[in-house]
């Protein structure tokens, strides 16, 4: 198996940070597939009941991460952020308070990353990294 790259664990790890904050619980945060032209084809971060605006919020999650980070990830997400949020200023808004949410929970996203480069994510591996489960231990119950 090929490493999973950094720069599309970190903004995968930016909407799962966001939409559990917001306490949403995640169905998968997955990295597959990841190199096609050099892009990311499947990996996706998925918070089933999440409502609009919550939603909204998680996606602008991506924006936010890859907007400061320069990875250039940010054009799925900005898209369909903008298609559900065409006003420049609610868009901007967004991005700016999911920006706020992952600068406030940099530790978090931080073990959020190291648990994603090594297997996907499900909402209990969330609630054991809470508990204090070092990122590289969730699953040696499974081995």
């Amino acid at each position: 198996m090929n490493a999973r790259p950094y720069g599309i664990v970190a903004h995968e790890a930016a909407h799962v940070v966001v939409g559990v904050a917001l306490g949403l619980r995640l169905h998968s945060s997955v990295v597959r597939d990841w190199y096609a032209n050099r892009e990311a084809r499947l990996a996706w971060t998925w918070f089933p009941r999440a409502g609009r605006v919550a939603d909204s919020l998680v996606t602008a999650a991506g924006v936010a991460w890859s907007s400061a980070t320069g990875d250039g990830l940010e054009v799925l997400d900005a898209r369909a952020l903008r298609r559900v949020v065409p006003k420049r200023g609610d868009f901007l808004a967004l991005v700016t308070a999911a920006g706020a949410m992952l600068e406030s929970r940099a530790t978090a996203h931080a073990r959020v990353v190291r648990a994603l480069i090594e297997h996907d994510l499900t909402h209990e591996d969330v609630e054991r990294l809470a508990r204090g489960v070092s990122p590289t231990r969730l699953r040696e119950d499974e081995a």
